[in-house]
């Protein structure tokens, strides 16, 4: 076989090397992406599901909540098997107990409303003040009112318009000593980025009481 067979031959495999690992980038970015609606929809049905046990007393329907919490918990668990086989682990729930809110301010930002929804209620029942949009430019918008008081920004990491990290650049130009708490459940370098800087992140799905011991630990509250 002369040089230039060899040559030829070489770079076949080069592209075809390449190729593969394009696919497989591709098939991350996928599995990340999926990973995290499937999140977003846990998260919902964990916090009402928290929601009804809290109030419900009849036994024999506590029973049958319970199990599909069960079930909430072990899809879960599913999920992050999933995120793990593709490098997409994420950290692990803040120990420590719920903080209560007294009064503080919450934006929240998320383009899925049914997680906004069970978020604002879980926050506004144990007593913050919670304001929620989908957008960034809309929360960008309520930074920048003079008077209006904004003590933490609940953000999910990947958004609409720009990511959460570009998000909350923008409102620290307004507000620098704004509080951060990020919300995901996918994204291998959001994740990392996150426990590389010590950020404070809750893993989606999250119940009540991972939602409120995170804020707490964002606000530098005593558990």
């Amino acid at each position: 076989m002369s040089d230039r067979d060899g040559s030829d031959s070489s770079e076949t495999l080069l592209a075809r090397v390449r190729e593969v690992e394009r696919m497989c980038e591709d098939l991350r970015h996928t599995i990340s992406r999926s990973v995290h609606d499937i999140n977003n929809a846990l998260t919902v049905v964990a916090s009402y599901l928290t929601m009804a046990l809290d109030e419900i007393v009849e036994p024999a329907v506590r029973e049958d909540l319970a199990e599909a919490a069960d079930a909430v918990r072990r899809a879960a668990e599913t999920a992050r098997t999933l995120r793990a086989s593709t490098r997409l682990a994420g950290t692990e729930p803040e120990p420590g107990e719920p903080a209560s809110g007294d009064g503080v301010s919450i934006l929240v930002v998320d383009d899925e409303p049914l997680v906004r929804e069970p978020a604002r209620r879980i926050l506004v029942a144990h007593g913050y003040e919670v304001t929620d949009v989908d957008l960034p430019s809309e929360a960008l918008r309520l930074c920048g009112e003079a008077g209006r008081r904004i003590d933490l920004l609940l953000t999910d990491v990947i958004g609409r318009e720009m990511t959460g990290w570009e998000l909350v650049a923008r409102a620290r130009e307004i507000r620098p000593q704004l509080k951060v708490l990020f919300m995901s459940g996918s994204g291998p370098a959001e994740t990392e980025r996150c426990r590389a800087e010590g950020s404070p992140f809750v893993e989606k799905p999250f119940g009540p009481k991972e939602l409120l011991t995170a804020v707490g630990g964002a606000l530098g509250e005593a558990s």
